[in-house]
């Protein structure tokens, strides 16, 4: 994700925090978004201090590697709630962030997903639409390629991953319990909750033709620097990444695409 994509990004996160903090003490708002728990109205915490937000000011980015954009707590219910927040403007919000296979072998939850990621990388990178070599990425719909039961629900495992639990550097010090949805020209906000596993799985199923996926690389930034998109600016590729790889012609410069990137779509 560009550096404009990430602070509009930011900027739409700390959007949303402002207007569950506006809106706290509106029960009637908190209940039509959050649900009956939140009829007696809303605290809203700021995850990187661990503090309630009493000034729009107190209102900052969530630490990195954290899944976890704001805390809900419920008053009627005394319970804290950890929310990811995807906020849709002109960019596709991301799920899983430039991941190359290697990082997905080493993580204990993840490395048994790796054979149905196999299937599905070795599928986009013989697509007809990825036969592009300028770009240092293409996006495909997730939803096109063929996956048994099996392996779709093993990479809907992936995606439940990377939404609620951690990242391709393995478990986030506190994970999501729900994702909270807004879009930037109708602002209307969805608050989904989950307390199984299970849960987050079917959800990304219901989903599926919503995910957009597309394996990204080296490229030259219009500075002349390089920038890695999940992979060695070096160019070397280990024996691990090399199943995910394939190259492209930058600027006359063969550079190594490896990395996975997920995003959803409005």
């Amino acid at each position: 994700m560009s550096s404009s994509n990430k602070n509009k990004g930011t900027r739409g996160e700390k959007r949303v925090i402002s207007l569950c903090f506006q809106h706290r003490n509106d029960k009637l708002w908190c209940v039509n978004l959050f649900g009956e728990d939140a009829s007696e109205g809303i605290e809203v915490i700021c995850p990187k201090r661990n503090a309630i937000i009493t000034s729009i000011n107190e209102i900052v980015k969530s630490p990195p590697h954290s899944k976890v954009d704001v805390i809900i707590r419920f008053r009627k219910i005394g319970l804290n709630k950890g929310v990811s927040i995807k906020y849709f403007n002109t960019s596709n919000p991301s799920i899983v962030n430039n991941t190359s296979r290697e990082k997905f072998i080493n993580n204990e939850k993840l490395k048994q997903y790796v054979p149905s990621l196999d299937k599905l990388v070795g599928q986009y990178l013989k697509d007809p639409g990825n036969v592009c070599k300028e770009k240092s990425e293409v996006d495909r719909k997730l939803s096109i390629y063929i996956l048994s039961e099996i392996e779709k629900r093993n990479v809907a495992a992936v995606i439940a991953y990377f939404t609620l639990e951690g990242t391709g550097m393995g478990d986030a010090p506190v994970p999501a319990n729900g994702v909270l949805d807004m879009y930037h020209r109708t602002e209307k906000m969805i608050y989904k909750e989950f307390s199984t596993k299970q849960e987050i799985i079917d959800y990304v199923l219901s989903n599926w033709n919503r995910y957009i996926i597309s394996i990204r690389g080296v490229h030259m930034k219009k500075d002349g620097t390089l920038r890695g998109n999940g992979m060695s600016i070096t160019g070397n590729v280990t024996e691990e990444q090399m199943p995910w790889v394939c190259y492209y012609n930058d600027k006359g410069v063969m550079r190594p695409r490896g990395a996975i990137c997920v995003r959803i779509k409005k």
